[in-house]
This record gives C-alpha cells, structure tokens and sequence, in this order.
C-alpha cells in the first residue's frame, strides 16, 4: 500500500506532537520538587497495600512467659484455633554463653498441646544485659558455646526454631552480633528450623530514641533480614512503665509509622507485627497539686518522657484484660477512646495507703486487637504475635485473621 506525502507529512507532525505531549504532561510531580524517591514508593506501593488487606492471611503467634504460665496455657488452649505458633519464654543467657532453663514444671502440657493441634514450637531466650551479652560476644569461646547451646538445645527438644529475644546490645558489639546471627542461622538452616528475631521498634533513621539508643542502631533490620526468618517488631511501649505521666502503649499512628519504616528495610513478610495485650494505670494522690495525670484533660498528657535515676516514683501498675474487665465495671469513671486504646479515668481509695487516688488506665480491648490485625493485612505482614497472651481470652476469641 502507498501513502500521500502530504499524509505522511501530517502523521509525523501529529506523531511528534503527541509524544512531546505524553513526556510534558507526565512528568512525575515528585520531580518538581526534589522529594522523587519517597513520593515515587507512596504511589507505587500504597494502593498494593491497600488492595492486599482484604486477601492476606496472617499468621498468629503469642509469647508466654514462665511467671504467666498458666493463664498462658489457658487463653492459648480456649483460642486454638486462632494461633500458627507459639513462644514460650524458658530460657535466659549466662556469661559463658550457655542457657539456663526457666521452665514450669507442667512444661510439657503446652509442648503435647501445640504437638497435637500443629502450632509449631518456637521457644524464646530473654536476654536484657547489655554487659553480660557483651562478654558472650567478645569471648570467642563463649560465642561459640552460646551457638552451639542454642543449636541443640533446638535439636534435643525438637524445636521448630528459636526466638532470639536480645534487648539490649552495646553499639561496640554490633560487628559481633552480626557474626553471631550468620553462624546460628547457616546452622539452623541446614536443619530447616525457624530463627526469629525480636527487635525494639523503630520509626526513622534521624529519631532521636529516649530509650535503649544504642541496641536500636545494633538492631538493623536489613541486615537481620538477611539471617532471621521472622523480624517480630515490638510495636508497644510508646509509653513505658516507667514513663512519668500516662499516655498510649501503641497510638494506630505511630504503628503504622514503624510499618512504614520497616517497609523501607526489608520485603513485608518478613515481619510480624508485635501487638500489646497488656493494660498500664498511673495514679496519684487527690490532693498532690503537681500531677492530676492529665485527669481533667480529655486528651491526657500524651508523651513518652522516662524517669530519671533520682526519683523514687513506683513505676504503672500493668493489668491482663480480664484484670482490666473488673477494673471498668466496679467503678465508676469516663470512658475515651484514643488512637485504638481505651482510656478509663476514675477515682480509688487505695487500700493499703487509705489515701483518695486519681486514677487513668490505658488499656486495649477486642475492637483495637483487630486494627491492629487490619494493619498488619494492610501492610502485607507475616502476620502479628501478642505479648503477652495471659489473661487475653476475650481479646483473641473474636479475632478475624
């Protein structure tokens, strides 16, 4: 077939025309102002987000500690439908880089349980010394009694894996801590057993932490990644026990910001989501002028604002669920809701001082569990793990994986 030159003439201009259209009028906006990257990942992966949270399945998992055993196995058994795995709390670190055994003596009930119902087993180590872990680092005799303790202790009881739940690391052991993640886990790997890794919550690169600085700039989590099979972030505390005026435990927005952040550290299902099932309450004396606990502000005094070594203010008293039931109904008091937490101001004759207390107790019920299930959906998770699940019947019977 031939063409007219004219019409030729006039399909290169119209041709010309709209490609200089489509690269003029296409231009990403975030080039405009210098912000390319970030603004680039917001369009591109925010709507993928979104769309999953209606068709992920997440796993569950749930930590049960020694001093709460048998609440532990309760809510674990009347909700075991619900879990995947399980975390009981059973050993610490030793300066030699062996483990000591900090299990009940009814142990074996929960090992039968889960055996029997296939939630695969995934003991944690508690470590919280930053010195004591240095000297398994720093030692090559003891670091390599502390992997090889770990290796079999896996081995002997039949472990599906091990949860390395390390909270505290001096900044001048980082490289060590890395050489010993490579070597548990090429290990563990040969055997197809699970290592999970718990870390401290992060939200930025720039944020100044008030708290452990040094263990969050060990904790990287792209580099972890690259050994551990799970990264369980614990996305509570916001307000710590030890904080001097109450405030959320884990504020929706500030979650969805360490979500984010971890988003930027390595692919989503790599991560599980640590959920708070645990209540804190402040109090002070009615008459004390100088904190009502934000008793007559309806937003409270939320801040994260630890105490120093020179006061002698006892520390929030923590709460399970059905503790907290008991609390709301035999008092009376207001009611909020803040950031998916529930906040519940009253007064109390303490009955051990005889002194008139204000009271406010945070505390998180089965409505803020599922946002932060959703959360986990929304953002393409491995799935969430309670802290603990003690005392948490209610919290987890209703819940929609």
């Amino acid at each position: 077939m031939k063409f007219n030159p004219k019409f030729n003439l006039v399909f290169l201009i119209l041709a010309s025309l709209l490609v200089w259209s489509y690269y003029t009028f296409n231009i990403p906006k975030s080039n405009l102002n210098g912000d390319s990257q970030n603004q680039t990942k917001t369009s591109q992966i925010q709507p993928d987000i979104i769309e999953a949270s209606q068709t992920i399945s997440l796993t569950i998992s749930g930590w049960i500690p020694t001093w709460a055993y048998d609440s532990g196995y309760s809510t674990l058994e009347n909700n075991i439908s619900k879990f995947d795995s399980v975390s009981p709390v059973w050993y610490e670190v030793l300066a030699d880089g062996s483990l000591k055994e900090t299990k009940p003596k009814n142990y074996q009930q929960l090992l039968q349980l889960a055996r029997s119902k296939n939630l695969k087993i995934i003991p944690s180590i508690a470590m919280f010394d930053h010195s004591l872990f240095s000297q398994v680092l720093q030692n090559p005799q003891n670091l390599a009694n502390h992997i090889d303790s770990i290796y079999s202790t896996v081995m002997n009881n039949e472990y599906d894996g091990i949860d390395l739940d390390y909270e505290s690391t001096k900044l001048q052991d980082k490289d060590k801590y890395f050489e010993f993640l490579e070597n548990l886990s090429n290990r563990l790997k040969i055997q197809n057993k699970i290592l999970t890794v718990t870390v401290l919550a992060k939200w930025g690169e720039e944020v100044i932490y008030p708290y452990l600085p040094q263990t969050r700039q060990v904790q990287d989590w792209s580099k972890i990644s690259q050994y551990a099979d799970e990264i369980r972030i614990m996305a509570y505390d916001y307000t710590s026990a030890s904080a001097l005026y109450p405030g959320p435990i884990g504020p929706l927005d500030w979650i969805e910001q360490v979500m984010q952040y971890a988003l930027t550290k390595a692919e989503p299902q790599k991560f599980v989501l640590g959920v708070h099932l645990y209540s804190y309450e402040r109090w002070v004396e009615v008459t004390d002028p100088q904190h009502d606990l934000g008793f007559n502000n309806p937003k409270l005094q939320f801040k994260s604002s630890y105490l120093d070594n020179e006061t002698s203010r006892e520390l929030a008293r923590s709460y399970t669920y059905d503790t907290v039931k008991q609390i709301v109904n035999n008092h009376s008091g207001s009611l909020e809701t803040f950031q998916g937490e529930k906040i519940f101001k009253y007064t109390k004759t303490n009955p051990k001082t005889g002194t008139l207390e204000n009271r406010v107790l945070v505390f998180i019920d089965p409505q803020g569990v599922q946002q932060r299930l959703d959360l986990a959906k929304k953002y393409k998770f491995k799935g969430v793990i309670f802290w603990q699940v003690g005392g948490a019947n209610e919290l987890i019977q209703s819940l929609e994986k």
